[in-house]
């Protein structure tokens, strides 16, 4: 079965706002747009049992637009 596909988005996510790179513990946002993963990890993940677990998540806690944007 051939699915068809969701157009891309052409709104903008991000208002500039700094909360995400003002409170990130790790100091891995330097901007809204860049994002170091090695940065996030040495701080935000722990390892439980081998698996690797996310403990952070403040960027996403504080973004105005982690339910998506309202028009």
């Amino acid at each position: 079965m051939e699915l068809e596909p969701d157009p891309l988005a052409t709104y903008q996510v991000c208002n500039n706002c700094n909360l995400c790179v003002d409170l990130c513990p790790s100091g891995a946002l330097t901007d809204e747009n860049n994002f170091s993963q090695k940065g996030c990890r040495k701080v935000c993940y722990i390892t439980v049992k081998g698996v690797l677990e996310l403990r952070c998540w403040q960027c996403r806690n504080v973004c105005p637009y982690k339910h998506g944007i309202n028009d």
